[in-house]
């Protein structure tokens, strides 16, 4: 029994070694994502809009983006290179941040997920993505414990406290939230205008779900920079906001 067990146990040293060779593989930075720009003011499509893996006004080394169409439809097609790597046996996923801008239009930060780490060609349906035409016209919290936007935007700027963190990230982020605010906000007003409200509400769902994972994306990443119990505070407070819908 003891010979057996040994040799399964060089038997099993041997697949985990033979699993974790170097590897000469193809390595893409994020998945090809797909979806559809709108507007806010009235959730039509936004043609023109760019859309890139390198963050809000990327450089001109920026390595790939996207233009939505007159539908506001776009598709983010990945860069691939070659990379040497030890390859193991099973992958966990990744979230990819996309930024999305138009120079009439608050940005946004919206999470793919690729779920090979940029080793397989991937696609992604990441849904709607809304931009505000005003982003510096406010709407009030939707619960008593609300953050207030203008204290985020504050801690954007020097020695603020997501100063030190991706500014792109947390921009999108507050972004996002403010959006939700005003979809909240229209579906009430818009109690006159059948067509308005049922439109705004179907969106609202769809971008709870996106900016809670945009915000749980730049908490995680900026916590990785900054230790600060304020941090999960803020997005504590912006989960419970988005569980009152």
């Amino acid at each position: 029994m003891k010979y057996t067990g040994n040799i399964v146990l060089t038997l099993t040293f041997l697949f985990v070694l033979a699993a974790c060779v170097p590897v000469i593989s193809k390595m893409y930075n994020g998945p090809e994502v797909s979806g559809v720009v709108l507007r806010l003011s009235n959730l039509t499509p936004i043609d023109g809009a760019i859309i890139s893996y390198d963050g809000v006004n990327p450089s001109a080394t920026a390595t790939q983006s996207s233009i939505t169409n007159a539908q506001g439809h776009f598709i983010l097609t990945p860069t691939k290179e070659l990379n040497v790597e030890i390859r193991m046996p099973a992958y966990t996923p990744q979230s990819v941040p996309i930024y999305t801008q138009h120079s009439t239009y608050g940005h946004s930060t919206d999470i793919a997920v690729s779920k090979w780490k940029g080793r397989e060609y991937e696609t992604y349906d990441i849904g709607t993505i809304i931009l505000d035409e005003e982003p510096k016209v406010y709407a009030p919290p939707l619960t008593e414990d609300g953050v207030d936007l203008k204290v985020l935007e504050k801690a954007i700027e020097p020695q603020g406290l997501f100063s030190l963190c991706n500014l792109d990230d947390a921009g999108g982020a507050i972004n996002k939230l403010h959006i939700v605010r005003k979809l909240a906000h229209k579906i009430v007003h818009a109690k006159q205008d059948p067509a308005q409200e049922k439109l705004a509400a179907a969106y609202i769902q769809e971008m709870k779900k996106s900016t809670r994972y945009t915000w749980a994306y730049f908490a995680n990443d900026c916590s990785q920079i900054i230790s600060s119990i304020e941090l999960e505070h803020i997005k504590r407070r912006v989960f419970a906001e988005l569980d009152s819908l």
